[in-house]
């Protein structure tokens, strides 16, 4: 499990100020790419040289309470399954008070960088998500 707080800017509202529905997926990747640092794999290790991407497959989401300019978002990233190529997160969203406001689940698939097919998850991060799982 991972847990970071984020607030919800201004930009990614819509007229009303209120979240709109696909920017949930923002704070869950920005919530994704602070996790993947802090387990060693900051996301431009895959940009500048790694010979595998996870690459998001499946991404879906069940949004329960509006979220506003200004309402500071916890999101906890637990992993929820984790295959021979492939691992699923899940993304608990709560307000400051603690209520879930969203849930959204990512399925990632690790390609090979050149042939953009599926590969198994390299032992060095299937090791670190392992840890995050327990």
């Amino acid at each position: 499990m991972f847990k970071i707080n984020l607030p919800v800017r201004l930009h990614l509202t819509d007229a009303a100020g209120v979240l709109f529905f696909g920017n949930y997926f923002i704070l869950a990747h920005d919530a994704y790419e602070s996790m993947m640092e802090s387990i060693g794999f900051p996301l431009d290790h895959f940009v500048t040289g790694a010979n595998y991407l996870p690459l998001i497959v499946h991404a879906e989401g069940d949004y329960l309470t509006p979220l506003r300019t200004g309402h500071l978002v916890t999101v906890v990233v637990h992993v929820e399954k984790i295959g021979t190529s492939s691992y699923a997160l899940r993304y608990d969203l709560s307000s400051s008070d603690g209520a879930t406001v969203a849930v959204l689940r990512t399925v990632h698939v690790t390609v090979d960088r050149t042939t953009m097919q599926s590969c198994p998850i390299p032992d060095e991060l299937r090791i670190k998500l392992t840890e995050l799982a327990e």
